[in-house]
């Protein structure tokens, strides 16, 4: 009993001034907005199926156009530092996956298979920015297969080599493993590997269509569309297949789901009404808070979310353990 009455009372002002200030900058967080800058494939400004790329912040506001030349110009993704953008487009004649400058300048090329499309779908950055994964239907027996390559377009290799299609890679934050969409079991399913092609197993089984995987920063998370309630929606599951559970309710399609890079925002398309184009939409990773963001007569699809991230409201695992460790061996 001493020495738990010693505890309580001892306890330095510096370390009490430092729990109170964890709680007050935990609290401000919390309210902080969701701040960063939003990338999407828009036809505004060009001809009828003819996209360009912008970018905009996650308010809608401060919109800009980072392509624009006859050809269309697809899928962008940031790299993870936020300073370059990969896409897809059309310039030499095939679908080629290209990399530009996060202000749109400097476009190169990085695949190379001239008269054929070799790119479908987005590329997706491995979390070191070392590698792109993409998806391509020339190389393996013409068929949607899963791909590798350095940054630079060098060294590419197959990860999958299936009958059925594999499509849209997205990496997990620790780099090691991969999820994908596949028909593979006769209709399209959530799918994970190791990064290096092995051990592919499904995460969902559903009669319905789930597609358009995107993993949470945090690694626990896998958000996806899916219509097994009749109409495509925005779901997520814990990142083992588990707890699946439904974020919007529309009856018209909601997909393409990408994450804000604290894990906090969740941006995504969705036509708003039967009669109106697909638009860029947002809302909070527990499925409050919608708004709208892009409101035009012609289509915008494929957003993806890059920010500058502050500190998360809770503390990643072991961080707070070493921290109450700190206090307690300081307390003494």
């Amino acid at each position: 009993m001493q020495s738990k009455h010693r505890f309580f009372v001892c306890i330095p002002l510096c370390c009490v001034l430092l729990l109170s200030g964890v709680v007050i900058l935990m609290s401000v967080q919390a309210q902080m907005p969701i701040k960063g800058r939003i990338i999407f494939m828009s036809e505004q400004g060009t001809q009828t199926m003819n996209f360009d790329i912008y970018v905009m912040d996650t308010d809608g506001r401060n919109l800009q156009r980072l392509t624009d030349d006859p050809t269309t110009n697809e899928d962008p993704a940031w790299s993870p530092d936020g300073r370059k953008i990969a896409f897809t487009s059309k310039g030499d004649g095939s679908r080629e996956i290209y990399v530009m400058d996060a202000d749109g300048k400097n476009p190169r090329r990085l695949t190379n298979q001239p008269g054929l499309d070799e790119a479908s779908g987005s590329a997706a950055w491995s979390p070191d920015g070392q590698r792109i994964a993409f998806t391509t239907w020339w190389r393996t027996n013409i068929n949607f297969e899963v791909y590798v390559m350095d940054a630079d377009g060098k060294n590419p290799r197959n990860l999958t080599n299936n009958p059925a299609v594999d499509a849209d890679p997205t990496w997990s934050p620790d780099g090691q493993s991969i999820a994908f969409e596949s028909t593979r079991d006769g209709n399209r399913e959530i799918y994970v590997m190791d990064a290096d092609g092995k051990n592919p197993r499904n995460l969902t089984n559903n009669p319905a269509i789930e597609a358009d995987p995107a993993w949470s920063p945090d690694g626990q998370t896998i958000a996806f569309n899916s219509d097994r309630d009749g109409n495509s929606e925005i779901y997520v599951m814990d990142a083992d297949g588990g707890n699946p559970r439904r974020l919007t309710d529309h009856p018209l399609y909601d997909g393409q789901p990408a994450w804000s890079t604290d894990g906090r925002g969740i941006a995504f398309i969705s036509r708003p009404d039967v009669d109106d184009d697909m638009e860029v939409y947002v809302i909070d990773s527990d499925g409050e808070n919608l708004r709208r963001l892009t409101e035009n007569r012609t289509d915008e699809w494929h957003p993806d979310w890059f920010g500058p991230a502050f500190v998360h409201p809770v503390s990643p695992a072991g961080r707070l353990r070493i921290t109450w460790g700190w206090l307690k061996q300081n307390s003494r």
